[in-house]
């Protein structure tokens, strides 16, 4: 990293605690969007594990199976999302991060009306109303496509907290939710037609759309957040896992040659998320060490010495 960078980063660490006129820092008092995203957390968290009525996610997941519907155990990245984002919420009443940029301009009030949102999308997921809850997992994603969009505006401070603590736990979700959308959509066609074929074509559509958005994110867009893209090789990885071995709803409805199509481009999804994405990683990596190997300044070289002869 350049002296200049380096310079850069710890201005922006310290950003956060400016200096009264005696010398010291000032510790900045909480502000509503603290508060918020600690009652928005605590309120999805009760919301998640206690319900409020109506069936269970896994309950309502298996009663509408589709050919999209990914293995139970890839819905465990919700305890990620869920844990990651708990650590955000304790930093961020921190008097060293309350008023950090990422923190501050980068979620504002969004954190917390993500949280609604969900809140409201996991209530009427859990009475089967598809379609509104497919209509509030839109908002749901919008809010987060927002957090994200701004958090990228705010230069990273280089630190590992910067990003796998700040703005990896949102890029995540945000992830997970583009491919929850997906099976959503899926779980509205199974809802409003029993044909097969019309499910196929739905599933199609949401690996396209998966696809369109990978491709976006990876090498359209010019960022270093790969984060986002992860949950989605994870959500096709279990769509591709769950088909080796389908229900036998699923075998009755539809035939091996559909199955095995959507399997394997699910799979063909996944793997080539992932290639891309650690590509493109290694490539960072390099880009990153070359610069800071341009921008080393050269030492200086010893002037030869020069002697003195008198003159006769």
């Amino acid at each position: 990293m350049s002296s200049g960078t380096g310079t850069g980063t710890i201005a922006r660490r310290n950003s956060a605690l400016s200096l009264n006129t005696s010398g010291q820092p000032i510790r900045y008092k909480l502000h509503i969007t603290n508060y918020l995203n600690v009652v928005g957390y605590i309120l999805r968290f009760i919301i998640t594990f206690v319900g409020v009525g109506g069936e269970k996610h896994a309950t309502v997941l298996a009663r509408n199976q589709t050919i999209f519907t990914p293995s139970g155990w890839t819905f465990s990245i919700w305890g990620l999302i869920l844990t990651t984002e708990a650590i955000f919420v304790f930093l961020q009443l921190l008097p060293d991060h309350r008023r950090l940029p990422v923190i501050k301009k980068g979620i504002g009030y969004w954190f917390f009306t993500t949280c609604i949102l969900e809140i409201v999308w996991k209530c009427l997921f859990s009475y089967e109303y598809f379609f509104l809850s497919s209509v509030f997992m839109l908002f749901t994603l919008a809010s987060l496509i927002t957090i994200v969009s701004k958090q990228s505006e705010i230069p990273p401070d280089g630190t590992i907290q910067d990003y796998w603590l700040l703005r990896a736990p949102f890029s995540i979700h945000c992830g997970w939710i583009m491919f929850y959308f997906a099976l959503e959509m899926n779980l509205l066609a199974v809802n409003h037609t029993k044909k097969a074929w019309t499910q196929i074509e739905w599933a199609i559509v949401s690996l396209a759309y998966l696809t369109c958005t990978a491709i976006y994110i990876l090498i359209w867009k010019r960022t270093a957040d790969v984060a986002i893209v992860l949950p989605i090789a994870w959500g096709t990885f279990g769509v591709a896992l769950e088909l080796t071995d389908p229900t036998e709803k699923i075998n009755k409805t539809f035939g091996n040659g559909s199955l095995t199509t959507i399997q394997v481009t699910s799979a063909t999804l996944c793997g080539g998320i992932l290639c891309i994405a650690i590509i493109k990683v290694t490539i960072m990596i390099f880009a990153k060490h070359a610069e800071q190997y341009e921008d080393k300044p050269e030492p200086k070289r010893p002037e030869p010495k020069r002697d003195n002869y008198s003159q006769v």
